[in-house]
């Protein structure tokens, strides 16, 4: 299989053509690590992606007190970086070889230079990353629906058994006890992810800028 249809198979490059996929890779270069070498550095600018060939490489947090921890593996297929093409954020995470890597790597600019000239590639490409921050921010919001407790504050009016004839029943108008409310898990990307999607959005739109 040649490198075009290998790359096709990718969700990103899915909806190009052949002869897009091979302008694409004419703008991209080739990065080969050793294992250990960083792919990426945590909070260094995001301004390229990079598309796996061959090898494994570990993604890698460090929290606020400097600690280290593994969060997720990456392979041969996979694309890291793409919202670096429509944001330019800080890197959220570093990517360290495991073994021998290959990667091609796609500068920001290139790919805007790519969107000015009206390439079709440009465009499908910037419509899957959207169709990709939109799957995460529904799944976002479909978290925080599920860790939010129901409204409880509806208050309640207790009537007493009936009392016998000529007595006046009594209204317990005592406030109705609350269940204790469930802790709900504030949406820490949220914000993020819409702000990733307007900017693709904005992109989309703005054919020849």
């Amino acid at each position: 299989m040649s490198a075009v249809d290998h790359l096709r198979r990718i969700p990103l490059f899915a909806d190009l053509t052949a002869d897009e996929m091979v302008d694409v890779l004419r703008m991209a270069t080739i990065v080969q690590l050793a294992p250990e070498q960083r792919l990426c550095t945590q909070g260094s600018p995001s301004d390229c992606l990079f598309i796996i060939e061959e090898g494994e490489g570990a993604v890698r947090i460090r929290d606020i007190q400097g600690r280290v921890r593994d969060v997720s593996r990456i392979g041969a297929g996979e694309v890291l970086g793409e919202l670096g093409l429509v944001d330019g954020q800080a890197r959220s995470a570093d990517v360290v070889a495991l073994t021998q890597v290959r990667a091609y790597r796609i500068d920001r600019a290139q790919f805007d230079r790519m969107r000015a000239a009206m390439n079709p590639a440009a465009y499908k490409m910037l419509r899957r990353i959207a169709l990709t921050v939109s799957a995460r921010l529904r799944a976002i919001n479909s978290t925080v629906s599920d860790q939010i407790a129901p409204d409880d504050r509806v208050s309640r009016v207790t009537r007493e058994p009936q009392a016998p004839a000529g007595r006046v029943s009594r209204v317990n108008t005592a406030p109705a006890a609350r269940a204790p409310a469930q802790p709900s898990a504030p949406p820490p990307r949220e914000p993020e992810e819409r702000g990733l999607l307007r900017s693709v959005l904005a992109r989309l739109s703005g054919v020849g800028k």
